[in-house]
C-alpha cells in the first residue's frame, strides 16, 4: 500500500514537471517569435 502511494506520487510529480517543461518551451518559442517580429 505504501509503495503504491509512493509510486503514484512519483508519477504525478513527473506529469507536473512534464507540463511545466512544455509550458516553458512554448513560452521560449513565443518570446523568440516576438523578438524576431
Amino acid at each position: 500500500m505504501k509503495h503504491t502511494t509512493h509510486h503514484h506520487t512519483l508519477s504525478h510529480t513527473h506529469h507536473c514537471s512534464e507540463v511545466w517543461y512544455r509550458f516553458i518551451q512554448n513560452g521560449i518559442k513565443f518570446n523568440l517569435n516576438s523578438v524576431y517580429l
